[in-house]
């Protein structure tokens, strides 16, 4: 995975909206800043980005 950029999501709830918009989860592990939570990885593409974004303004 070095050789390109991922977003780690962290909120299971962020992860199933990513899922549901057609995202792919490329990896799933053990969270390194949360103890006992799980990471999940997507390929960090403009779309993800704007996703992100979007959901993230309707969640206010």
């Amino acid at each position: 995975m070095a050789d390109k950029k991922y977003k780690v999501i962290l909120n299971i709830a962020v992860a199933r909206y990513l899922l549901k918009k057609g995202f792919i989860i490329k990896d799933v592990k053990p969270s390194v800043k949360i103890r006992g939570r799980v990471a999940f990885v997507f390929e960090l593409t403009p779309e993800l980005k704007q996703t992100l974004l979007h959901y993230s303004e309707n969640k206010k």
